[in-house]
């Protein structure tokens, strides 16, 4: 079956997979660098601890998603599920860019990380259509 999304959703995912190895070792080591401030400031290393589990659940969920792709780019009939995950990836990029609005941290700069996001979706949204055209 064709996958017209297949190369689309193959590039993201490498570059997914690359960027959040990057994060994960950068927030592993916040990790630590917040510990040290919690043992010696409870209130402020709590706070930065929790930031970080959830920026940890982000990049996990994107890392996930990376592999998910790259497994399933030329795979038309699991097209919805990438599409679902490409959508969920819009909404964590999007709630992120509004926190950064809200704590005033906000530049044009953070609006590249819905690229790769939408181009996700993009390309399973290519796979989705011509699953439905094979139909």
């Amino acid at each position: 079956m064709n996958a017209p999304g297949k190369s689309m959703i193959k590039v993201v995912s490498i570059l997914m997979l690359i960027f959040s190895s990057i994060s994960l070792i950068v927030l592993f080591v916040s990790l630590i660098g917040s510990a040290y401030i919690a043992a010696y400031h409870l209130g402020v290393g709590v706070i930065l601890i929790f930031a970080l589990i959830i920026s940890f659940a982000s990049v996990i969920f994107e890392f996930i998603a990376a592999i998910l792709g790259l497994k399933h780019c030329g795979r038309p009939e699991k097209a919805n599920s990438l599409f679902g995950i490409g959508v969920t990836l819009i909404i964590i990029a999007a709630v992120s860019i509004l926190f950064n609005i809200i704590s005033g941290s906000f530049s044009v700069l953070n609006l590249v990380s819905l690229v790769l996001p939408i181009l996700y979706t993009v390309g399973a949204s290519q796979n989705k259509n011509a699953a439905n055209v094979n139909i």
